[in-house]
């Protein structure tokens, strides 16, 4: 029985944790109710043990944790391979944010490349 006070109490730890930062950008609303319903999901399995077992059953798996297992393991995929993309994604946004810096610091130090000071679009406007 404690055992399941303390996993109820992580898991709604969890999900006040996920609704608390309201800040972040990246946080949806379709992501905030994707992990409510999980929490909820996580707190009956909790509560009652039978129904992963029940579903296990139905689905042709042996036990309900190890179906628990299985579905863990695709998650972790999924996340995984989001995470990598999302970071090979800002990985590209700060190489261009580099390189936009890195030439309008040598811009507006050395000037225009190639531009000398006779040239006509060099000068600011003379009005003739």
């Amino acid at each position: 029985m404690i055992i399941k006070v303390l996993l109820i109490a992580a898991t709604v730890a969890v999900l006040f944790f996920l609704l608390r930062h309201r800040q972040r950008v990246s946080l949806k609303a379709g992501i905030r109710v994707t992990g409510i319903l999980l929490v909820i999901a996580a707190i009956v399995c909790i509560v009652w043990p039978d129904i992963p077992q029940a579903v296990a059953d139905a689905v042709g798996v042996t036990r309900g944790t190890d179906l628990m297992l299985y579905v863990l393991i695709v998650v972790f995929f999924f996340s995984a391979v989001g995470m990598y993309l999302r970071l090979r994604e800002l990985d590209r946004r700060v190489v261009e944010l580099s390189r936009s810096i890195a030439i309008e610091t040598a811009v507006s130090r050395d000037g225009v490349p190639g531009a000398t000071e006779s040239d006509p679009g060099s000068d600011e406007f003379s009005g003739a």
